[in-house]
């Protein structure tokens, strides 16, 4: 509920209610009394004036004389439309007018003056042969009709579907990749020995990139038997500090408790003489320190291809995050997974064959087809579906109705 408050109290009149409205009037009010007094005090013909000459928008001059465009008003044009802009009434007459106006049109576009090309002749000579071909061969070269739009044709009775626009642009990613990507040189029959030895590195490099994961993976499921409670620590843990051991011979057992700063003796006291020399020491020590810093910054100096060396790499890191950041952006999310790039057809050194006879073929066609509409974008990432398992097997059970039937 909105709070209320005593209306009849002057100190409530500015604070609780608002008078903006009033304070604006009264604003308003001052800046008319300044600028040549009230508005409604005065008279209709110092308010108001009427423009007799025309306003000129263009000059033309035709045969001499000057020719006036005069431009309708503001005020005409919102409550008197244009001729041109009012609608007819009846739709018979709107379709008559929108009739007239595509013959004017029409007529215009023929009429109109063909721009002429440099390097084009006027005469275009028609290599079209109407006596010696079929009519549906010289439709088909009229109107290029393929096979597939006459079939559709035939059969449905209607023209193709014109493919849409939209469906030419790619997404991301598959701007760059091509839809037939040539195959690494290490992986063909007979390869050099730094494409084969280079195809294979790659290849183990990626092994060690999985095999890295998985054991991440297991050393963070992994747990130490030794840290795990048994019931005979649970029983210890709590039978702690019940049962003392030695009652008799307390006070003789007694642990001497030693205190965070003890008393200190007048025998055990630092004399002024080695107060003196720790504090001789002290400076000597932080001296040294000094100078070793000093020494470590003078040959820093030398050190600067290091560093330039190290600046260099730094960028170069630096700029492959930024592309792996680039190709994440570019790439599309289409589903839940993620596109995992299929492995190579790798060949070891001892299975290369010298002939394409001996050669084996390896690899997929259909799953490689199938791998680079993923990565084009053509077709979302998808994983084989895998119906989840049952925890308890499904139990049967006669009902009892139809046990008490006997055949």
């Amino acid at each position: 509920k909105a709070k209320r408050w005593n209306k009849n109290k002057k100190k409530n009149w500015r604070k609780k209610i608002d008078i903006t409205d009033i304070e604006q009037g009264l604003e308003k009010k001052r800046l008319e009394l300044r600028t040549g007094g009230l508005v409604k005090d005065k008279s209709d013909h110092e308010l108001y004036f009427v423009e007799k000459k025309p306003v000129k928008r263009d000059d033309s001059t035709v045969h001499g004389r000057t020719k006036y465009k005069y431009r309708r008003l503001k005020v005409d044009q919102l409550l008197v439309p244009q001729p041109e802009d009012v609608k007819p009434a009846n739709n018979r007459n709107a379709a008559k007018i929108r009739r007239r106006s595509a013959r004017q049109d029409l007529i215009a576009k023929l009429h109109r003056k063909k721009a002429k090309l440099p390097g084009v002749c006027k005469r275009v000579e028609c290599s079209l042969d109407i006596w010696n071909q079929d009519s549906k061969e010289i439709v088909g070269n009229v109107f290029q009709k393929n096979e597939i739009m006459e079939h559709t044709e035939n059969v449905t009775g209607a023209a193709q579907v014109k493919r849409p626009t939209h469906l030419n642009k790619k997404l991301g990613l598959a701007n760059e990749v091509n839809a037939v990507e040539p195959a690494h040189p290490g992986a063909s029959y007979n390869p050099s020995l730094e494409h084969h030895q280079d195809l294979l590195l790659q290849e183990h490099n990626r092994e060690s990139a999985k095999i890295s994961v998985a054991e991440k993976i297991e050393r963070a499921v992994a747990t130490d038997m030794t840290q795990i409670a048994t019931e005979e620590s649970k029983e210890k843990e709590l039978m702690e500090g019940l049962f003392d051991e030695g009652e008799g011979g307390m006070d003789e057992d007694k642990e001497e408790v030693v205190l965070a700063n003890p008393p200190v003796n007048t025998d055990d006291r630092k004399t002024m003489q080695v107060r003196k020399r720790e504090a001789r020491e002290k400076e000597e020590l932080k001296k040294k320190k000094s100078e070793w810093a000093n020494k470590l910054k003078e040959h820093e100096i030398f050190r600067a291809k290091t560093f330039l060396s190290e600046i260099k790499e730094k960028e170069k890191n630096i700029e492959l995050k930024k592309e792996r950041r680039k190709l994440k952006k570019k790439m599309p999310v289409l589903s839940g997974i993620k596109y995992v790039e299929p492995d190579q057809d790798v060949q070891l050194s001892s299975e290369l064959k010298g002939s394409l006879r001996q050669l084996k073929p390896e690899g997929n066609l259909i799953f490689d087809r199938y791998k680079s509409l993923q990565k084009r974008c053509i077709i979302e990432a998808r994983e084989k579906f895998k119906p989840p398992r049952r925890k308890y097997k499904v139990k049967f059970q006669e009902k009892r109705s139809f046990r008490e039937i006997e055949l």
